[in-house]
């Protein structure tokens, strides 16, 4: 019933926690495997230069590791260890491809609270009359197209 991926072998009470933690972090993601595949996407976008088109949507983008904070206290620890690699990989990616929003504590090494929330896109495409975000300082860089 669950999706994870594991070399070591799942017992029922990792079974239950992927079930108990997709059921607690609420809608949106069906699975941990969505959540994480979702991350995965929103992250390689980011890198790729984002469409400030869509930069009223962004928060919603982040909206996939918002549960995967909620999930991840629910699994087990085998869960967790097998898993966690493949979200801080991401999470290292995203830092990347981001910078921390003026005055936040989200600097390259600070990851407690929602610090995801607290950083905006490195690299931005846009349109004639497109504005940045104000909360976006400093200004990341823009190309127009």
């Amino acid at each position: 019933m669950t999706d994870v991926s594991m070399s070591e072998e799942l017992g029922a009470e990792d079974y239950a926690s992927v079930h108990a933690a997709a059921q607690a972090a609420g809608a949106g993601f069906g699975s941990l495997n969505e959540a994480l595949a979702r991350w995965r996407l929103v992250v390689v976008d980011i890198e790729a230069g984002f469409d400030l088109a869509f930069a009223w949507e962004y928060r919603d983008e982040l909206a996939c590791r918002d549960w995967l904070r909620a999930a991840w206290p629910l699994l087990t620890e085998r869960v967790r260890r097998a898993r966690q690699p493949e979200l801080d990989r991401w999470d290292e990616r995203f830092c990347a491809a981001t910078r921390p929003m003026a005055g936040s504590d989200a600097g390259p090494g600070e990851r407690s609270g929602a610090w995801w929330h607290r950083r905006f896109p490195a690299r931005c495409f846009r349109g004639e009359g497109q504005e940045l975000p104000p909360h976006w300082s400093p200004a990341p860089a823009v190309e127009t197209y």
